[in-house]
């Protein structure tokens, strides 16, 4: 299954289509409350799809086009953190990241059909989660045209929804939250959590390090209240094209064989390649706003992608040559009881009588491409949340190339605003230990720098064996790693 990278070379999802249906009754046992806001009224149902022996909530919150599937923890929600979980693209659904991130995952029912079975291994173990479909338009979220095209005005638009979503869950306003992602989550995470930081620090009347970006005085009307943020994890995650670009190049033409990789691209195309990205990158460092970074962009994309395309390897674990199947989510989801069940069919009368649901949206991968989103660089970003005292992970599957280990490492080893990074790079990696059957196993390696006074913890870790989507390969090893993350900061 796809988990958002896309692909620079070949747009292969289907354009995102939305169509008018008549209003679906709620699925037998599912029970619903509605919620008025100013303008639009809320639909919040108890979905009975996943059995997890907790109380979930889907739908949508007022005024909100966002959708949302609320996952309980399965220790003590009470005061568990809660993960804010969006998934990559940019335009994927959230529910592509239920099949290996949450609690239950669909499968074939045996009678011609899909259901949904229980994950052991969930990333609500010990935390909640908050799926929603982001930007707007994504996945069963409602967008105008045009929408959102880049993450800063993405990430208000998430802040609202988290504002909104504590006043009516009050029980969870004062939860430790975490943003969490993966591959063009490396854009949302630093982004969403950079956002509710800078509000966070108006709201104390203290100065912000994003008032360079964002606004710097708060909207009376909104009433904003205090989110108690803790930490970001991204996981494979684009956060820096300047830098991958050339290591998508080295991935595939034999740089990797320290870890095993073999020589993926044919020698001449690798030369060819190499001779070239060097232009692409000095097109990137002198473009002057984010319209000619886009097109500069895209053709460095061109030029680093060219090897390895030419292996038809799957770009997200170069073990494989068979793309992900995504067959059984598209028919699930697109079942008109399925729509029912999650609230999507019961919006108010202004709104569309349910979607087609699609997991990857090509109009939102174009508008967020093309207004040169792609090529905005948030490692700076991450920089200044560890500096306020956010915790940031960043982890890697090593069989990924889109966006491997070795353009991370490069990253993260020279992060932008972060004031302790000669500490950070005097570490070592050391081996990361998990308990398998009450047996120490080694599962990858990482590092982590302890956080200092008023600084965040920073955290990375390349997990063996595992591709592009951590969970989808290491399903122990994801909730394992993220329940430890956001209840300790450690792993």
């Amino acid at each position: 299954m796809l988990a958002g990278c896309f692909d620079l070379f070949a747009i292969v999802i289907a354009l995102a289509s939305i169509h008018t249906a008549a209003r679906s009754t709620p699925s037998p046992g599912q029970s619903s409350f509605h919620l008025t806001g100013s303008s639009r009224s809320a639909h919040i149902v108890t979905p009975h799809l996943c059995n997890d022996n907790t109380t979930q909530y889907s739908g949508y919150l007022p005024n909100s086009p966002i959708f949302f599937w609320f996952f309980p923890s399965r220790s003590d929600p009470s005061i568990d953190p809660i993960g804010l979980w969006s998934n990559g693209g940019p335009g994927s659904s959230a529910l592509t990241g239920m099949q290996f991130s949450g609690p239950c995952a669909v499968v074939d029912d045996g009678k011609g059909g899909f259901g949904m079975e229980r994950n052991e291994w969930s990333f609500n173990d010990r935390g909640s989660i908050l799926m929603i479909d982001n930007p707007i338009g994504a996945g069963f979220s409602y967008a105008p045209f045009p929408t959102v095209d880049n993450i800063f005005d993405s990430a208000r638009l998430v802040y609202d929804f988290l504002q909104t979503f504590i006043t009516v869950f009050p029980e969870y306003a004062k939860n430790p939250w975490a943003v969490n992602s993966l591959s063009y989550g490396g854009h949302y995470a630093p982004a969403y959590g950079s956002y509710i930081q800078h509000r966070n620090l108006l709201l104390q009347d203290l100065p912000s390090p994003w008032s360079d970006i964002w606004e710097t005085t708060e909207l009376a009307h909104r009433s904003p209240k205090f989110i108690n943020l803790t930490s970001i994890s991204v996981g494979n995650g684009w956060i820096n094209g300047r830098v991958q670009y050339r290591a998508m190049i080295e991935f595939a033409c034999g740089h990797a064989q320290d870890e095993g990789v073999p020589m993926l691209g044919d020698k001449e195309e690798c030369a060819w390649a190499m001779g070239l990205v060097e232009q692409g990158e000095k097109l990137l460092n002198r473009c002057y706003d984010r319209f000619s970074c886009a097109a500069a962009g895209l053709y460095t994309a061109g030029i680093a992608g060219l090897p390895y395309a030419q292996t038809g390897l799957n770009p997200y674990d170069y073990r494989l040559s068979a793309p992900y199947n995504e067959t059984a989510i598209i028919s699930f989801y697109n079942t008109p009881s399925v729509q029912a069940s999650l609230g999507v069919n019961a919006s108010d009368t202004t709104a569309e009588r349910g979607k087609v649901w699609n997991a990857h949206s090509e109009s939102i991968w174009s508008a967020f491409v093309y207004s040169g989103d792609w090529e905005t660089k948030t490692d700076g970003l991450m920089g200044k949340l560890l500096d306020t005292g956010v915790g940031v992970l960043v982890y890697e599957g090593m069989v990924d190339w889109i966006c491997n280990y070795i353009g991370l490492r490069r990253i993260m080893s020279n992060i932008p605003n972060y004031q302790r990074q000669a500490a950070f790079n005097q570490l070592a990696m050391r081996d990361w230990i998990i308990e398998i059957e009450d047996k120490p196993t080694p599962a990858g390696k990482y590092k982590c720098l302890k956080a200092g006074k008023g600084k965040g913890r920073l955290c990375y870790l390349e997990i063996d064996g595992a591709g592009h989507v951590l969970s989808l390969d290491k399903p122990r090893e994801g909730s394992l790693m993220i329940s430890k993350w956001m209840n300790e900061l450690s792993l």
